[in-house]
Formats: C-alpha cells, structure tokens, sequence
C-alpha cells in the first residue's frame, strides 16, 4: 500500500476524511468546499496542500507556502459545546503541534499566541476560524510549519546544523524533517502525528484548563522583553509573564504596571 493509499483508512478509523491535494489556494477555504461538498459530514476532516497559492496567516498576512518547502493543512473539528465560552484554540492547538514534534524529537517551543519556533526563528503557525455549517458550529484550524523557509528568510543552515534525531546525535538532513529523507511516507508520517495531536487536544474540553495551565511560565516569550502592536501601531513595552487560565499573556510594563494582553494583539521581543 502507498503513502496515498493508506490516508483512507487511517481517517475512516476515527470517523473523519482526508483530501490531499498537489496545490490550492488556501487550504483552510479548500476544506470549507469539500466539507460542504459532502452529503453526510464525518466526525472530523482535514485537507492536506503540497502548495498554497493564497495562503494565510494572523492579521491577514500572506503565508508562503511553495511546494516542497514545508507541511500545510487544515482540520476542521465539530465546537464541543456552543454554549461555553471557546478557550484559546489557537493556543491549544500550537501547544498540541509542539509536543507532537517533541517527540519526534524537535525541540519546538511556543511564542504566544499561536506560533512555532525553533533554532530562534519561527517555524510555522497556527490560524483559527469559527465555521457553521448546517446548523453546527466548526473550529478550521489551519497550520503551516516551513522545514525549508523561503529564500528571503533562509532557515535551511540552521535546521541543518543545529537539530538533533530522537537519539540526540547530530542530522545531516536539511530542513525540518530530522533523521530521515524528506520522502512522501515520511511527511504522512509527519502529518498524521500532528492532525491526531491536535484533533485528539481539541475533542477534550475537560484536559484543556490542565493544558492551558501547564504553559503558563513555559513559552518562548516568558520573562523576555517585548513590545506590543495593535493594528499597526506600538502601543507599550515591558516583560512577558505567565499565561492566564483564559491564555493570554501577562505584561510588566517598563513603568511597573501589569497589563493582559489579548490575542488579538501583536507581541515581537526586543533584541
């Protein structure tokens, strides 16, 4: 059986669907057409992009995502309860693709709100949607993680150089995937680990104020200066603190005052 041909039965085993596709525009409105497309919706659905031709990222921001330059995909997983207030899906959602790679040994770590960095820059990110279709509510969690970066930011030398395989000792591979030829089985692999991460953290409401909590002095920013941008514009200064129970971002401004910052908020760490 090849690569391809196992997708079925790997998302049939847990009630859900898988296209994967050589090119879209963006993987997170490709999977709104598909899902929409079926006459009885599964469990859950994923759409898997060899290249995106408009693919986006927070703020509206462009997400390049040639082929063979990194993993792009979409989940769309069915709101637990409409009722309650929705938690830090973006937040959870990182936090479940940075153990995944964790543990196929990638020292991944989270800067907050919803991206991945590794070897001090980023890797990849996570962008969330609220979707309803036919009277039911839908998180789209799209994900994009580079394990070749795009030529104007050229990640490859430090990929390269500085990650380690599951036995620590030095890989010779470049980019993102360690120990092991960038081959179609092998970003199956990849992918599936990640999508059962995230699906599996998204369709456990009890386990997320345990996780919520668990990142809350353990994220990239944690005790780092840094400066906060909404719609543009700088608006103050200060260390980055704990998370809140609600996943936002606690600030010591440089005038003393303690400030919570949304995720709707910008947050770059000063040199």
């Amino acid at each position: 059986m090849t690569a391809a041909e196992s997708w079925p039965a790997w998302a049939s085993a847990t009630q859900g669907v898988v296209w994967v596709l050589p090119e879209v525009d963006s993987t997170q409105e490709a999977i709104k057409r598909a899902f929409a497309a079926l006459t009885t919706p599964p469990e859950w659905a994923a759409c898997i992009a060899e290249a995106q031709t408009a693919g986006r990222g927070r703020h509206g921001h462009a997400w390049i995502s040639a082929a063979g330059q990194g993993l792009w995909f979409s989940l769309i997983v069915p709101v637990p309860n409409e009722d309650e207030a929705p938690p830090p899906v973006a937040l959870l959602a990182a936090a479940a693709l940075r153990d995944a790679l964790r543990a196929e040994g990638f020292a991944v770590d989270i800067k907050w709100p919803n991206d991945l960095w590794l070897n001090e820059a980023k890797v990849g990110g996570v962008l969330v949607e609220a979707w309803r279709h036919r009277d039911r509510l839908y998180w789209i969690i799209g994900a994009g993680l580079n394990w070749q970066a795009p030529p104007i930011h050229d990640l490859t030398d430090k990929l390269t150089h500085t990650l380690t395989n599951k036995q620590g000792a030095p890989s010779a591979a470049t980019g993102l995937l360690v120990g092991e030829p960038d081959t179609p089985a092998r970003r199956q692999s990849l992918a599936q680990s990640l999508l059962g991460s995230v699906r599996e953290v998204l369709r456990a409401p009890a386990s997320w104020p345990q996780r919520v909590a668990a990142l809350q002095e353990n994220h990239r920013l944690w005790q780092r200066r840094v400066s906060v941008w909404v719609q543009g514009e700088k608006t103050t200064e200060g260390r980055a603190g704990a998370l809140t129970p609600r996943g936002e971002l606690t600030l010591i401004t440089d005038a003393g005052d303690s400030l919570i910052i949304g995720g709707s908020a910008s947050v770059r760490e000063i040199p």
